[in-house]
Formats: structure tokens, C-alpha cells, sequence
């Protein structure tokens, strides 16, 4: 059936074609959904941005999940945004919460989580201690650090910036220490250079004011065993290679 552009809004017409271009820019035969995705994550004057930051989105969780995507091609990511914090704990304790079988298709049973969260990391665990991946569970939150800061720099001095989660995420991956050791100084560095950075110019640089999700090429991967790591959004975990669990985001609504 042919689509019919006139139905669609100027702003998704906009959208749909921001993305098309991306895909030809990138050497791509078809517009796939992190096409649309970046298009849609770019538009400053759109609706999705403001959004997303206002269900807990943190832009620090999806630049973390799409630096995993460049330095570490072979680590399946699954990125989970939670607006719901009642569906972390069971739902013999709240309406809106999970069963075991639900909070296992997203956290699974076995794999690392990484939970970044807008308030008290005690709050995730006290929620969710009775599901059984709790114990591979870390939380990243507020700390009470900071007083008049940058946003990078306030999320840098509470361990819920992109580096500390890139950092979390080797650390806890079985086999990742090792081989990821180069890129765990690398955002060391990172936070580092632009602490010093918003020490001297007291705002953070346009490359993160003006983030916008990258388009990387996919490579080839083949299957091997191994833990994987998940920062989730609604995604199924592939079953190849090793991933994590990562949780990025939560926000209560």
C-alpha cells in the first residue's frame, strides 16, 4: 500500500525525510529505525527531546549506550527506560507492579543491570531486592554533590554521567576488564578533561549541549558465548555474542 505523505504532519514529513538523507550519507540501502531515531533526537525545536527528558530520558544513559555501540561493537546493549517505578517491585506489592516472568524478559536472570537513576540509589534496591537478578544489580543516583554546576559537570561529580556508566559497564561484564582496559582510561580522561573544562569556561562543550544519537555502522558479529551486558529500552536481547544489562534512566510517573 503507497504512503500517503499528506497524512503525516510538516514535522514528521521533516522527520522521515532528516532521516532518509542520514542512510544515504551513511551508505545505507534502506532508512532503518536509528535513522528516524537520530532525525527525531536532533530536531531542537521538536517534541521528542522535551519528552523523553520529561519521563527521566537521561541523555547521559543513551550518549553511555552509544559509546558501548562505537568502542565495544560486540557487547549487545539493551537499553530499558523505566517511567513506572512501581513496575520494579512485585506486583503483590502494587498494582502496577511486575511478575517475576515480566521483571526476568527485561532484567533477565543472570545478567549485569546498570540502573541510572534521577534520585537515592537506595530507593531501586529497596524496590526490587526480591526479584532474583537483584544481586547483579548497581544503581547509579543522586548523591547530593554539587551546588551551581554545569549539567555535565553536576552528573560527573554524581556518577550519572556517560563515563562513569561506560566505566561501570567494564567493570562488570565477565571478560570486559581486560580487553576494555585502554577505553576505561580513555573516560577517565574524559572526565577529567571536561571537569577542568567547566572549571574554566562554566559551561560544558557543544559537542555535549548539542548531542544528538550517532549513526555508527553495524558491523558483522559473530555468535560466541559469554555474559551480555543490557541498558534497555524496550528492546529484546540478540542472542549472540556477550551483552549487559543496563537500565538507563528512571523516572516515576
Amino acid at each position: 500500500m503507497a504512503i500517503r505523505w499528506d497524512k503525516f504532519t510538516i514535522k514528521a514529513q521533516e522527520a522521515i525525510q532528516a532521516a532518509n538523507d542520514a542512510a544515504a550519507e551513511h551508505g545505507n540501502p534502506e532508512m532503518r529505525p536509528l535513522h528516524l531515531l537520530r532525525a527525531l533526537l536532533g530536531d531542537k525545536d521538536g517534541v521528542v527531546v522535551p519528552v523523553l527528558s520529561k519521563i527521566g530520558a537521561s541523555p547521559e544513559s543513551l550518549a553511555a549506550t552509544a559509546l558501548l555501540r562505537e568502542h565495544l561493537p560486540d557487547l549487545k546493549v539493551r537499553f530499558v527506560n523505566v517511567v513506572d517505578l512501581f513496575k520494579m517491585q512485585p506486583v503483590a506489592e502494587h498494582p502496577h507492579g511486575s511478575t517475576e516472568r515480566e521483571f526476568d524478559s527485561l532484567f533477565t536472570t543472570d545478567k549485569p543491570v546498570i540502573f541510572n537513576f534521577h534520585g537515592y540509589p537506595w530507593l531501586i534496591h529497596k524496590l526490587a531486592y526480591r526479584f532474583t537478578n537483584h544481586v547483579n544489580l548497581h544503581v547509579r543516583g543522586y548523591k547530593e554533590r554539587g551546588n551551581i554546576n554545569t549539567p555535565l559537570e553536576l552528573a560527573i561529580l554524581n556518577q550519572t554521567d556517560r563515563f562513569t556508566l561506560v566505566i561501570d559497564v567494564i567493570d562488570r561484564v565477565p571478560g570486559l576488564s581486560g580487553r576494555a582496559a585502554h577505553l576505561k582510561e580513555q573516560m577517565k580522561n574524559e572526565i577529567i578533561k571536561n571537569l577542568a573544562y567547566a572549571h574554566e569556561q562554566g559551561t560544558d562543550r557543544d559537542e555535549f549541549n548539542d548531542w544528538v544519537w550517532p549513526l555508527i555502522p553495524q558491523p558483522k558479529i559473530a555468535s560466541s558465548a559469554g555474559a551480555p551486558l543490557t541498558m534497555t529500552w524496550g528492546q529484546s536481547l540478540p542472542q549472540t555474542s556477550r551483552s549487559i544489562q543496563c537500565c538507563a534512566s528512571q523516572r516515576a510517573i
